[in-house]
């Protein structure tokens, strides 16, 4: 799909010479960097696979920990 953004001159400078180190086009380099950073803000699939490993395991403390932690505390 084509598109028109607007972006800082130094931004775009920038860009154009990276993708020039990196020998792929300007199309490429700004598809490349818009997925990485959807990729990286993408909460859903972080809460999505937090929930998943929340209902896999037991949050319950283990019986005998919880004995061992009362009584390391001080009676009162």
């Amino acid at each position: 799909m084509k598109t028109t953004v607007c972006i800082p001159d130094s931004i775009f400078e920038t860009g154009e010479a990276l993708s020039k180190n990196l020998a792929i086009s300007r199309s490429e380099l700004y598809a490349r960097a818009l997925k990485a950073f959807i990729a990286s803000n993408d909460f859903q699939d972080i809460t999505e696979k937090f929930n998943r490993l929340s209902t896999q395991n037991s949050s319950a403390l283990d019986e005998n920990i919880a004995l061992m932690q009362f009584s390391s505390l001080k009676s009162e």
